[in-house]
């Protein structure tokens, strides 16, 4: 904080802003969002008056600071996954193998490339005799179909089941010859799903969902990433926003949509998260939904990627608006009023405060409104000290 403050006085900074800890009397932790601006200079001009703001964002930034957690953990199971790429070749006759496998094949399979290249009957071999049917099925299906392959399922290799991950784009055209071809990759996905449900487990803890958001470089979107409690959010389940997560806009009302389009499209350009408030509707009511964002700041052009929490605020957005409706009805009211209407507390610890006083304190005590919020005994200051003790 201090060589912020120092450089902005120096003039190597055009504003002030710190995020900073602090310690309260009564021994916890918050952050501080500390603003600040030059509004006075000296004759040589020095600055001679700083003037500035102090704000809580100890929420924001627990928010902040599990979204980075759990980013940190995804990209530790990612970087642990084993895997190989490879071309496939299903012939009519219903023979297979593969073109093209790198060498991952062997930690997967069990298998060398120049084995898998001869005869993929292996795979078969080895599936699990639950998950065999479904996956011979989604091959077949996808052959047909021309659309992508995808399946999760289990493998017996050396007496042990490990559990694979596969996904391949169906080359368009049928060969010649009648084969059907694809090139994708297949990992061990027995690590991750162990640690999927070890962060499915955690994150029951939180109240909202957290999630990992892509822009494909043909402009579809897609959450590769959410937990579970996504479908209590939107409506949506994680395997239905992984296929299309465009599928949110359709839940979310107009005025709002617009606005997020918006958002998206100033943070693709920005390289910047946001943080936004917005309404859905979920089983014919309206919702609202508090989002906060962090974007890859490493993705590439055209293919864009966030980490986001999202939450039901709901109840507390309610009880927001109709406290600003509250206190403009209470303005309203002060106006016709010819002296000043305020609230004043006194605390358990003692301190007094004045959450509210209406405008005109200005006009009978000459003070502002937010000196008198910001700390009532300024008020006491206009005292005449005849009538401070009787007060």
């Amino acid at each position: 904080s201090d060589r912020e403050i120092a450089a902005y006085l120096a003039g190597e900074r055009d504003r002030y802003e710190c995020e900073c800890r602090v310690v309260t009397k009564n021994g916890n932790l918050k952050w501080i969002l500390d603003r600040g601006v030059i509004v006075e200079r000296c004759e040589d001009g020095a600055p001679r008056k700083l003037v500035g703001t102090h704000d809580d964002i100890t929420e924001r930034k627990q928010q902040e600071l599990l979204l980075a957690e759990t980013q940190q953990r995804i990209s530790r199971v990612e970087a642990a996954i084993p895997g190989f790429f490879y071309e496939y070749r299903l012939n009519p006759d219903g023979t297979h193998y593969f073109p093209y496998a790198s060498a991952g094949i062997k930690t997967v399979y069990g298998v060398s490339p120049q084995q898998a290249h001869e005869d993929a009957s292996f795979i078969i071999d080895v599936l699990h005799p639950d998950d065999r049917n479904h996956v011979l099925k989604s091959i077949g299906r996808s052959a047909k179909s021309g659309e992508p392959w995808r399946a999760t399922y289990r493998v017996i290799r050396d007496g042990k089941v490990y559990w694979l991950q596969g996904i391949a784009n169906r080359v368009a055209k049928i060969e010649d010859d009648g084969a059907a071809v694809w090139h994708g990759y297949i990992v061990d996905v027995t690590e991750q799903r162990s640690h999927d449900e070890l962060l499915e487990q955690t994150t029951r803890l939180i109240p909202g969902a957290v999630y990992q958001r892509k822009i494909r470089p043909d402009g579809s979107h897609t959450f590769p990433f959410s937990t579970q409690k996504i479908d209590a959010i939107y409506g949506l389940s994680p395997q239905e926003l992984e296929q299309d997560a465009s599928r949110i806009w359709d839940v979310m009302l107009a005025d709002d949509r617009k606005r997020m389009h918006e958002t998206i499209r100033e943070s693709i350009q920005s390289s910047r998260g946001w943080n936004a408030d917005f309404r859905v509707v979920r089983d014919g009511e309206i919702r609202w939904l508090r989002e906060i964002v962090n974007i890859d700041s490493n993705h590439a052009p055209n293919d864009t990627t966030w980490y986001g929490y999202v939450q039901d605020i709901t109840d507390s957005k309610l009880q927001e608006l109709e406290l600003a409706e509250q206190y403009e009805l209470l303005q309203r009211i002060a106006t016709t009023v010819p002296g000043v209407l305020y609230t004043y507390q006194i605390h358990q610890n003692g301190k007094v405060s004045i959450p509210f006083i209406s405008d005109n304190v200005l006009d009978i005590y000459g003070i502002s409104k937010s000196a008198v919020v910001a700390d009532a005994h300024n008020l006491w200051t206009y005292v005449h000290p005849d009538d401070k003790k009787h007060l």
